[in-house]
């Protein structure tokens, strides 16, 4: 059993974001700060936007500004309004990228037709992983980077908890 944290592999733009062991890495590679505050845990607020540093310059960055499920993200230099780098930290326990959310033609399963709706994603573990990441900076692979992912209620994929700083 791994007591997962969300880690960044390196300090250098474009390093992979994993899931790992807390106890593997640096304190300084799993401390994230949420610049402006999120909503209060367990409501059903939305946090306002903000970047999320690591590293004192580096932030949560969505890869290539790609908006599809499957973006892979890394640490980048922050840079004030940089869209790839802003985030919701919602009370619910996801964190949504704000930089993108778009609307899209699609399906409504509660309206029973297509409809213009509101496409959300959200920090999501690939393919439901929680493993150990740290062979993927020697390997190469992505396949546990985290990622963005239309945002689904009850996935629990999406869910993260923040630990106040002590």
């Amino acid at each position: 059993y791994i007591a997962p944290c969300l880690q960044a592999l390196a300090n250098y733009g474009g390093a992979p974001v994993t899931v790992g062991n807390c106890t593997t890495f640096t304190y300084a590679s799993r401390t994230w700060t949420v610049v402006n505050g999120g909503a209060e845990e367990s409501t059903s607020d939305a946090g306002s936007a903000t970047q999320i540093p690591i590293y004192g310059n580096k932030c949560l960055d969505v890869r290539d500004a790609v908006d599809q499920d499957g973006t892979k993200l890394q640490i980048w230099t922050c840079y004030d309004k940089n869209t790839n780098q802003l985030w919701q930290v919602n009370g619910t326990g996801d964190i949504s990228w704000s930089g993108h959310n778009k609307y899209a033609f699609l399906f409504s399963p509660f309206l029973g037709f297509y409809t213009n709706m509101r496409r959300i994603r959200c920090m999501d573990f690939t393919d439901g992983s929680w493993s150990d990441g740290t062979a993927s900076l020697m390997t190469s692979v992505c396949s546990e980077w985290i990622q963005i992912w239309t945002c689904v209620s009850g996935n629990t994929n999406k869910l993260w908890n923040a630990i106040p700083p002590r």
